[in-house]
């Protein structure tokens, strides 16, 4: 059965993850928007993928809360809120029916989801029958089925749909996801109209540093809140929603609220590339570097000088010039990046950032590598590094140290036969070939396959550290 945590308001909102970041950024600008505002709206929390339950969160009943803590408007503080937004929470592995049964509920209209950068993917061997398909948009798609049966096409039971997901044309991909499923299905016309006509797809960014429980502070923030909750998820004061699309949104979603930094534009190409590249590539840089030489937290590796220095080197030298113009908009967003990564109250850990690592750095640091060959006809080598680094990384060990790999298991055993090759220049040529995991194949490019295989080679001859030292 699904657990009903609250009755005291209407389901508005059904949310696909539940997890950290999600906690501290939709869930808790809800929870803002009940107290201080009449948006009364109850969620309902959706478990994306099969493995766990949200067990804590349906022993708590939906409530935890969120530390933020570090400089805010020039000063440090700290604030402490209890969230109490979540109505619901249902796992489709588990709870097929209840899952479906939510779209019959009228009063829900936004849909917010954040399954990480491969989640929004379209997978032909999903099928109507199953329960639940794999992909999230699959599972997504037979909910909004159901809603436009049991509401007979009725326009007004579309949803405003918002995906956090950190790929470009986030909310258009998954409209595109949702009428592919269409088709592979014979869903009838009817219902592709109604999903084209009446459910709006906004293209979002989000952006906020969410570190999760803070251990050390556990003691502390028990006496402080009164109780114990392993669900507290720590973050910065820092954060943005920019949201491209739907008028709706604006009519629909208070907007008024001065501490919520919501914001909706016509066009979000110039945000999301500047976000995605700098801070989320930045993040992506430290994942293998900081891992593969025991550093285990964001904030230690910018703190430790041959890291901080190949960061900065990247940034300056080879992510921002890829981004063509605006650049002292991008040396000053850079430099907040930075100023964020040392805030002293974030212990944001570098393994729970390398979920699905792959799938982030095509989206964070490919589109930097392609377009920095285009503009400057030349490889920008620190970042042709740093791949080599993580095809090092997906190996699973590093200077007799086991690396804990957290992605699809057929990227992690795919990573297991390259390696078996025992030959770089072979592991190169056949990694670079693989349009599946990048969106293009790479297989003409004889100088990038040299120099990644050069890197490969000497990642383990001369350690990390060293070729950090030599390229910076």
């Amino acid at each position: 059965m699904s657990t009903t945590v609250n009755r005291s308001m209407p389901l508005k909102v059904m949310q696909f993850g539940g997890g950290n970041f999600l906690r501290a950024f939709s869930l808790w600008m809800i929870d803002i928007l009940n107290k201080e505002s009449n948006f009364n709206a109850g969620v309902a929390i959706i478990k994306p993928t099969e493995h766990g339950d949200y067990h804590l969160l349906r022993i708590q009943k939906g409530i935890y809360h969120v530390l933020l803590n570090g400089y805010y408007q020039g000063e440090l503080r700290k604030s402490i809120q209890k969230v109490e937004c979540i109505q619901a929470i249902v796992n489709p592995y588990k709870e097929w029916d209840s899952y479906l049964k939510l779209a019959e509920v009228p009063s829900i209209r936004f849909i917010i989801s954040n399954t990480t950068e491969a989640g929004i993917s379209f997978f032909d061997k999903d099928s109507f029958a199953d329960c639940p398909p794999k992909e999230f948009p699959a599972k997504l798609t037979r909910w909004l089925y159901h809603r436009f049966v049991f509401f007979k096409a009725d326009p007004s039971k579309g949803c405003i749909i918002l995906p956090c997901e950190l790929i470009e044309a986030n909310g258009e991909e998954l409209r595109k996801c949702i009428l592919d499923y269409a088709v592979l299905w014979s869903l009838p016309e009817d219902f592709t109209n109604w999903v084209l006509n009446h459910n709006f797809f906004c293209n979002t960014l989000v952006d906020r540093i969410v570190s999760g429980f803070p251990k050390k502070l556990s003691e502390e923030l028990i006496r402080e809140i009164g109780e114990e909750d392993p669900l507290l998820v720590a973050g910065e004061f820092y954060h943005s929603w920019i949201i491209e699309g739907s008028e709706l949104f604006q009519q629909e979603w208070p907007l008024t609220n001065k501490r919520l930094h919501i914001q909706q534009v016509g066009d979000l190409d110039t945000y999301r590339k500047m976000k995605v590249r700098l801070l989320n590539g930045a993040h992506t840089v430290l994942v293998p570097l900081g891992l593969m030489t025991n550093i285990l937290t964001v904030r230690a590796a910018v703190n430790e000088a041959t890291l901080e220095t190949f960061l900065l080197k990247t940034l300056d030298e080879e992510i921002i010039p890829s981004l063509g113009g605006r650049r002292e908009e991008c040396d000053e967003f850079a430099k907040n990046v930075l100023e964020r990564f040392k805030n002293p109250a974030i212990e944001h850990q570098l393994s729970s950032i390398s979920l699905n690592t792959i799938a982030k750095f095509k989206t964070r640091l490919l589109p930097s590598i392609m377009e920095y060959i285009a503009l400057k006809d030349a490889i920008p080598k620190r970042l042709v590094f740093v791949w080599a680094a993580i095809i090092v990384f997906y190996r699973g060990e590093y200077g007799g140290t086991e690396l804990i790999l957290k992605d699809d298991m057929a990227i992690v055993s795919y990573f297991k036969s390259v390696w078996a090759l025992n030959d770089v220049q072979e592991m190169a040529k056949e990694i670079l070939a693989n349009k599946t995991l990048w969106g293009i194949s790479f297989n003409k490019e004889l100088e990038l396959e040299d120099l990644l295989a050069n890197y490969l080679r000497k990642i383990d001859e001369k350690g990390v550290k060293t070729l950090m030292k030599s390229l910076s």
